[in-house]
């Protein structure tokens, strides 16, 4: 951000979701701190949940700065050109990213507290039956978080598909690298839909994991063959990383 604002040319028409690309990675950390904690001794444990809460509101605040801008270029300046159409999906990784990173978290804040009797918040601002009640409030609203950015994210994958629809049937498209962009948000999605199958122990979620999974392992196989292919015919795509 600090080379856009203060080195690089920037207008509205020229954003794509690529813009949101270096976001992603604190969401992802924030997620993965979620994964680390359980697997560390009570006091680490805690640190990292409470830091993971840290990256993941600071990236989230940020990554709402940038769909804001993105969702204006849609609006008034139309889609991407055809070579970077693929990029309407990357919006997608960073909600879905963040349903995970929730409901994660809400779990090992529960097993924080049931394997070692820890709750997040200190016995010094509040009484041991308070602490216990606020660890339930805050496994509740990251609960509710997650629901909400679940249904973000399908807003996202379904505007996604649309347009990328639309331009296929309008535009003859042309495989290039760029369109492995598609992989990471689709993959995180079947991973937020599994999670949000055992939070609620939901058999509708999990069946929609099952579908959104075999379709990113379709989409990954499809990238995958016409990379080898195109490989094989000796040809070398060169991506824009704006238009």
């Amino acid at each position: 951000m600090f080379l856009k604002s203060t080195r690089h040319s920037q207008s509205l028409g020229t954003i794509t979701g690529i813009w949101l690309l270096p976001i992603i990675a604190v969401i992802v950390a924030g997620g993965s701190g979620s994964i680390i904690s359980e697997s560390l001794p009570a006091k680490h444990a805690k640190i990292t949940i409470v830091l993971s809460y840290m990256l993941l509101g600071g990236g989230l605040c940020v990554t709402f700065f940038g769909m804001t801008l993105y969702y204006a270029r849609l609006a008034f300046h139309k889609v991407p050109a055809a070579s970077l159409i693929i990029t309407v999906f990357i919006p997608l990784g960073p909600c879905a990213q963040t349903a995970f990173a929730f409901l994660r978290l809400s779990t090992a804040i529960s097993e924080l507290y049931s394997d070692f009797g820890q709750p997040l918040i200190g016995s010094r601002l509040l009484s041991p039956e308070d602490t216990r009640i606020m660890n339930l409030a805050i496994q509740g609203c990251s609960i509710l978080m997650a629901v909400g950015f679940w249904g973000l994210s399908f807003f996202w994958l379904s505007l996604g598909l649309s347009i990328w629809i639309d331009t296929w049937i309008v535009t003859k498209l042309k495989f290039n690298p760029g369109w492995w962009g598609a992989v990471f948000p689709l993959g995180i999605y079947a991973l937020s839909t599994i999670e949000m199958g055992t939070a609620f122990d939901s058999g509708a979620f999990k069946k929609l994991s099952i579908v959104f999974g075999l379709c990113a392992i379709l989409v990954w196989l499809l990238m995958a063959s016409l990379t080898l292919y195109n490989v094989a015919r000796g040809k070398v795509y060169v991506c824009k990383m704006s238009g």
